[in-house]
């Protein structure tokens, strides 16, 4: 192991003391350095490293002190040993100084020469045993690295910039098969296959620009011409000033897992097309049975209206026949009383007939779940009614409700649904004869939890229907509501109507129960949340319309419908209330008015269903001229969806046909006076 040379920097500015120190300090091994200046001194440090520096304090340029301070703030001579010379600055507050700059020794000239001597050697051996240790520690470390790459599983490979292999470890035997004798002083192009050598000038290339390549995965030969999968990791190898010299490689045999990898593939692509057949085969399973559901729960509803459509006919007909009796007998009568008689019985009859428009129109809705406040004593009376018009006159129908019972949140339409579900089985397991009961009650959660658990709200509404029909065997009462099970003759009946009973029941988070025996009849009991009413109740819109009653007004209102009747009717009523009436009769017409008008009109009241324009073009033409039109709209039927949709437009009010004179007047009077609490009422 060769010594390392120990440069040695002196600083001084006399030449004399220079030659003197470097002849006295000159030995083998070491190099001296000499320097005239603190800035001679700091360029030096520049070019190399030195094992001592001897420094004079008094120098022409930057004094030593100041030298010291500045050798000491750059890291890499932090803890370069500096020794202060000095045959002025000899006072305690010199060394002070010079210690506090970084120097590790204070010595006053003349200094004897065999102390400076003996101070240089101890640095000068200390630095060599440095060395030495330092050179050791690479030596073990670089024998445990040649171990490390012999014992590798992998092929660890060495070559110069022109790709002659250098090393080669017992990996790369395995491997390859080429021993390393076989193979070093070798092109590495020994191991590529020749329509791959262009990749060897390309790795060349990019390990002389310095660049690390990782998992390059290509093709390698084997010394018996098989051809294999590699995976390769190359990186610089640099000599001690820096400067790339070569490249390392690892190779690892990869064909195993490629082949692994493509097994994998083709079963994730086999699975992947089993998945997409069967999740295809499975939609198209699930949309043909949710339109065979949809088919037949719309199918049990027509089946349910359809027992009903006799009876409606029956009563339209009366109904038609005592308006059309009443009205022709009344043309020749002049008593007060007796016109007033009979004119009550007309409009009384036409209310009637209205209610089963209303009832109709309830049964054929479809759509999500609209929750609104619902009296349930005054939804259980109409619906009494029209089963005691449509059901056979030999059911008795009763009907008790609870006094007091609040206004709770529900959506009616699905609950006459299950209502109407529950009477028409009742009414065939009564066979046209029997009692049908009807009554609600309330039952506190805490009672209903002994029998539903999960029942979490404080008090529920209980609808009981009842009968006295055949009643429900008990082997069969656990099955009555799953879908398309019936107990009906076939062709009489679709096993969807309890199932739409509970379906609807556990909308509003409610329970079903029942209670039959065979020959002793039914009763179900339908148990739903009673929830508050949030926002205006129903009876605060009904005190709105009560104040604006009696309102006459002198506004300006624009009525638009194709029915002349209907606007005579309606052109008289409102000018008798003080009102300036403007007429159309269709979409056109009233676009057109109110262009003329629109600084005038107080509120326009509109068809929905009109000729050239219907009633909704013709309002978001208005508002095109008007945003803040006030508009009413008229219809027989909307649906909730389009509903919506008019109130997030702006509409103010919607009136349902048949509707009175009255009812409309009391609305103008509420969009007129008073806007924004009438838009509250309507939507409730």
């Amino acid at each position: 192991m060769s010594e390392p040379i120990a440069n040695i920097l002196i600083v001084d500015d006399d030449v004399k003391t220079l030659m003197a120190m470097e002849a006295l300090l000159s030995a083998p091994g070491r190099h001296i350095v000499q320097a005239r200046s603190g800035r001679e001194a700091l360029r030096q440090l520049l070019k190399q490293d030195f094992v001592l520096i001897l420094l004079d304090v008094r120098t022409p340029d930057i004094d030593g002190f100041e030298t010291a301070s500045m050798i000491r703030q750059n890291e890499r001579f932090r803890y370069t040993p500096i020794i202060f010379l000095s045959a002025v600055d000899t006072l305690d507050e010199d060394v002070v100084r010079g210690v506090a700059s970084g120097a590790v020794d204070y010595l006053f000239k003349p200094v004897m020469p065999d102390v400076l001597k003996a101070k240089v050697t101890v640095f000068v051996d200390l630095f060599r045993m440095s060395e030495r240790l330092k050179q050791q520690a690479v030596k073990e470390v670089q024998s445990l690295l040649a171990a490390v790459v012999e014992s590798s599983q992998d092929a660890i490979v060495s070559k110069n910039l022109d790709g002659i292999i250098l090393s080669w470890n017992g990996g790369a035997e395995k491997l390859f098969g080429y021993k390393a004798e076989e193979a070093i002083g070798k092109h590495i192009t020994l191991v590529i296959p020749a329509d791959r050598h262009s990749e060897e000038t390309d790795i060349l290339r990019r390990v002389r620009r310095g660049e690390r390549i990782e998992s390059y995965e290509t093709v390698r030969q084997k010394k018996d011409g098989r051809l294999f999968d590699v995976s390769l990791t190359i990186s610089p190898v640099f000599d001690g000033t820096g400067r790339i010299i070569g490249a390392s490689k690892i190779a690892r045999d990869i064909t195993e897992r490629r082949r692994m990898e493509a097994e994998l593939r083709s079963l994730n692509a086999e699975l992947e097309k089993r998945v997409a057949d069967r999740t295809a085969e499975l939609i198209r399973t699930i949309e043909q049975r949710e339109r065979l559901q949809q088919q037949l729960a719309q199918s049990q509803k027509m089946e349910s209206i359809g027992t009903l459509a006799g009876g409606i006919a029956h009563d339209f007909n009366n109904i038609l026949t005592i308006i059309l009796g009443y009205s022709s007998s009344l043309g020749g009568v002049d008593d007060p009383a007796r016109l007033r008689e009979g004119l009550d019985i007309i409009r009384e009859t036409g209310m009637r007939g209205a209610l089963l428009v209303q009832q109709l129109l309830t049964l054929a809705r479809n759509g999500n779940l609209s929750f609104q406040p619902v009296d349930v004593n005054e939804m259980l009376r109409q619906f009494v009614r029209l089963l005691g018009e449509t059901f056979p006159k030999t059911i008795n129908i009763s009907l008790d409700v609870h006094d007091d019972l609040p206004a709770t949140m529900a959506d009616p339409n699905r609950l006459h649904q299950a209502l109407l579900n529950l009477c028409v089985n009742a009414r065939d397991a009564m066979n046209g004869t029997g009692t049908l009961g009807l009554r609600d009650s309330v039952i506190s959660g805490e009672e209903l939890r002994t029998r539903f658990p999960e029942a979490a709200d404080d008090a529920y509404l209980c609808i009981h229907v009842s009968d006295t029909g055949t009643g429900i065997e008990a082997a069969v009462r656990d099955r009555i509501f799953d879908p398309f099970f019936t107990t009906k003759e076939p062709g009489q009946g679709t096993g969807l109507g309890l199932t739409a009973v509970y379906g609807i029941v556990r909308e509003h988070d409610g329970f079903v129960e029942v209670d039959s025996e065979r020959g002793r009849g039914t009763t179900f009991r339908l148990y739903l949340p009673l929830r508050s009413v949030d926002g205006t109740s129903t009876a605060a819109a009904d005190d709105v319309k009560k104040h604006d009653e009696n309102r006459y007004g002198n506004e300006t209102v624009l009525f638009v419908d194709d029915e002349d009747r209907q606007v005579d009717l309606m052109e008289g009523v409102l000018k008798e209330r003080g009102y300036r009436v403007l007429i159309a009769r269709d979409g056109v017409e009233a676009v057109e008015l109110h262009r003329r008008h629109k600084h005038e009109i107080a509120a326009v009241i509109l068809d929905l269903g009109l000729p050239r324009l219907n009633g909704w073009e013709a309002f978001l033409r208005m508002k095109q001229e008007q945003p803040d039109v006030k508009t009413i709209f008229a219809s027989g039927y909307i649906k909730a969806d389009i509903r919506s949709e008019m109130m997030n437009q702006g509409v103010v009010g919607i009136i349902h046909k048949p509707y009175l004179p009255d009812e409309l007047l009391a609305k103008i009077g509420a969009v007129i006076a008073e806007p924004a609490a009438y838009s509250v009422a309507v939507e409730n």
